[in-house]
């Protein structure tokens, strides 16, 4: 297969410079922001080691955000972080020129949901890079996936994703949404990598990996304008292992036998087979 679009969309890890995708759905129904706003920050921006729930420093407890600022922390848009203020209960006040937030209180409420903000775990330098075999083996292969819009589809992909009892299904899915606000995953070909955007990342062990075969095409607002039929989606515990599972999928989506099988929607056990020739060959890179 050649070089295409789609490969760099992958390489680039999905830059949020992107066209925004233009279709109708009811989670965008909100005001467009102001040209400036922090919702074109770049996606490998990582906060600081001290913005993290376990050691939040001595003045962060009394730091006042206002909307801008607490959607650059959380690495989404404006629109975003007033949704969640209205559906999801992020905690804020009513200050003079709108909504303010305590940035102690945005990072123990993302803990609260299962997720924390991004940074290199102890020891994960040193990780073995992560399987795809195994992750796909941890997130599970779905079959028949219903879903007309982007929104259901990532809904049904929170719901099936084998992933921890304590991961909170219902953020987890406003979390994929939002970042479909900040600029489509679908790489073209007809495939799409949902996944959360650093720097939020969930408490799960081990990197997770699902691939879903959706029922019907879905306008996914792709680099390639086709609809997407074929979803990846993937969690990590930690910034490099997820960023070395963007790199394996791109890989694999762009080896020819894999490829194949995922046209062919083939059954479980063949791609996860394929998978295991995918890291054999990556092994011996």
């Amino acid at each position: 297969m050649g070089s295409s679009p789609w490969q760099a969309a992958i390489s680039g890890s999905f830059a949020s410079t992107r066209r925004r995708s233009r279709r109708p759905m009811s989670w965008r129904r909100l005001p467009r922001e102001r040209s400036g706003s922090s919702a074109k920050a770049s996606p490998t921006a990582i906060p600081s080691p001290e913005l993290t729930a376990s050691d939040p420093g001595p003045t962060l407890s009394s730091m006042k955000l206002n909307v801008s600022e607490a959607a650059n922390l959380l690495q989404v848009s404006e629109r975003t972080i007033r949704r969640w203020i209205d559906i999801l209960g992020l905690p804020a006040t009513e200050g003079e020129d709108g909504p303010e937030f305590h940035r102690r209180e945005l990072i123990e409420w993302a803990d609260a949901h299962s997720f924390h903000l991004a940074k290199e775990v102890p020891g994960e330098k040193d990780a073995t890079p992560p399987s795809i075999q195994e992750a796909l083996e941890q997130g599970g292969i779905h079959h028949q996936v219903p879903g007309k819009s982007v929104e259901e589809c990532l809904e049904q992909v929170s719901r099936l994703l084998h992933l921890p009892d304590p991961i909170d299904r219902v953020f987890f899915h406003h979390v994929l949404l939002a970042r479909e606000d900040l600029a489509s995953t679908g790489i073209g070909e007809g495939i799409a990598i949902p996944h959360v955007r650093a720097p939020l990342v969930l408490h799960v062990d081990v990197p997770t990996l699902g691939l879903f075969f959706l029922e019907s095409p879905v306008d996914w607002g792709a680099i390639d304008n086709k609809p997407v039929e074929i979803l990846f989606a993937l969690v990590s515990p930690g910034v490099r292992q997820h960023l070395g599972l963007l790199s394996r999928i791109s890989f694999a989506v762009r080896d020819p036998e894999f490829h194949n099988l995922l046209k062919e929607r083939a059954s479980g056990q063949a791609l996860l087979e394929a998978a295991g020739s995918i890291d054999q060959k990556l092994a011996q890179r």
